[in-house]
């Protein structure tokens, strides 16, 4: 039983209990988003064309999605009647967006320039009124707290404001996105004896009166699904279809196992190859929905191999002694038995020989992209930006010279850098050094 189906059971009968499914799955706690900590729902920010549309026809719903953080947040150097329409978006128009003004009330715009009609400003503050409860949510605008210094930590002004870049190139959830849900490596079992749904037929046979499906079934069903691992800290990042870094989620990683109608295995643990050319595995840009005022630390995008797109521990030293080779969990050489030299054991993870990738890679350190990614836009951050984020190992810069009589002299005179912020002061010293030899 996990914690949050224990959790729930005890606040609602205070007897333990198994968790209701939902869509036949069940669900760990991990941390709510901060908008729904504060009482908000999805409608609070969501418009009518995020959910139903606009007219047009879409190969996915993110394509129609209008709103942005900036439409409430705006950025450091603007309130968000002060951006563009489109701002944040491929497609920027000039000029100011403003508000819109109906009655005595001045309504904020997405960044579409429509109005939500629960986005109010009133002297030059943000609220968002809960279409649920009526309660009116003041939304901190980034640009206030700029002017002020009113950041809560010196890592936020350095990211948001100091380093400017930040918000240009990133979509806020990039670092704001505590966690993402990743369910690695989709196995499914496909088998011709047993009876499933055909749901194309099913769509079909429609009652007129009741608009009741009468089930149609047929020969084959999954008759096996699950996954090799799952995780929910320090999403990969790649580039979405907006041009800007945003966390990546598997979706899906599948290998699939085909067994006929006499129960012989055609296919096991296959994948395809796409139109692009890339393993069919697929690594998705996504908005996790898990937004927290701690963002994700500064090393973890920036000295987290994973994070980057090479996957757990491929390091730059790794990459010396390993070469394109995953650090944990090549798949094309399985998994034999559970004890060593056991007499019972057995493949618990058979090869897929023809993917030799760990399934939290995408791209290898020679820089091919090994996993598909869903839309023409998609794509892993490029060598350029790789090698402009990845800052792991720079410890060696400073501390190559431990013991040496340069390393004894910078001792003797600023101290043993025994706290974090004690070495931090150092680092800064040194840059303060390094710009007085520029005058």
């Amino acid at each position: 039983m996990t914690m949050w189906k224990m959790a729930t059971r005890l606040r609602m009968t205070n007897t333990p209990g198994p968790q209701e499914s939902l869509f036949t799955k069940e669900y760990l706690h991990v941390r709510q988003d901060v908008h729904f900590e504060r009482g908000m729902q999805c409608a609070d920010c969501h418009t009518s064309i995020d959910v139903h549309g606009d007219g047009n026809i879409y190969p996915a719903t993110v394509y129609q999605t209008e709103i942005t953080c900036y439409d409430c947040h705006g950025t450091p150097e603007k309130y968000p009647w002060e951006l563009p329409v489109g701002y944040g978006t491929p497609v920027t128009l000039d000029g100011d967006r403003g508000v819109y003004t109906g009655g005595a009330r001045e309504y904020l715009l997405t960044s579409r320039g429509n109005a939500k009609a629960n986005w109010v400003r009133e002297d030059n503050k943000a609220y968002i009124v809960s279409l649920y409860t009526g309660k009116k949510h003041e939304t901190p605008l980034l640009k206030d707290i700029n002017l002020h210094n009113a950041f809560k930590t010196k890592q936020g002004k350095v990211a948001m404001s100091t380093i400017d870049r930040h918000i240009e190139k990133l979509e806020c959830y990039a670092c704001h996105a505590s966690w993402a849900p990743q369910c690695y490596g989709c196995h499914m079992q496909y088998d011709r004896r047993v009876k499933g749904t055909d749901w194309i037929t099913t769509s079909k046979k429609v009652d007129s009166t009741t608009g009741r499906q009468t089930v149609t079934k047929e020969d084959g069903d999954l008759s096996l699904e699950n996954r090799s691992f799952m995780r929910w800290e320090s999403p990969i990042l790649g580039i979405n279809l907006r041009g800007k870094v945003s966390p990546l989620a598997p979706g899906c990683q599948v290998f699939y196992t085909f067994v006929d109608e006499e129960g012989n295995v055609k296919a096991l643990n296959k994948h395809y190859i796409t139109s692009t050319g890339h393993n069919s595995p697929t690594l998705a840009p996504m908005h996790p929905h898990s937004i927290s005022l701690v963002a994700r630390t500064c090393e973890d995008c920036h000295t987290n191999s994973k994070t980057i797109g090479y996957g757990t521990s491929n390091s730059r030293s790794a990459e010396k002694l390993l070469g394109d080779s995953p650090m944990f969990q090549d798949l094309s050489k399985g998994v034999y038995g559970d004890i060593p030299d056991a007499k019972t054991g057995r493949w618990e993870t058979p090869r897929i020989e023809d993917f030799p990738h760990a399934l939290d890679q995408l791209v290898v350190r020679s820089g091919k992209q090994i996993q598909n990614m869903p839309f023409p836009e998609d794509r892993s951050l490029n060598q350029e930006e790789r090698n402009l984020v990845e800052r792991e190992g720079l410890c060696i810069g400073c501390h190559q010279y431990y013991g040496t009589p340069e390393w004894d002299k910078i001792i003797e005179k600023y101290g043993r850098a025994e706290t974090a912020e004690q070495h931090e002061k150092m680092v800064s010293e040194a840059i303060k050094s390094l710009r007085e030899k520029c005058k």
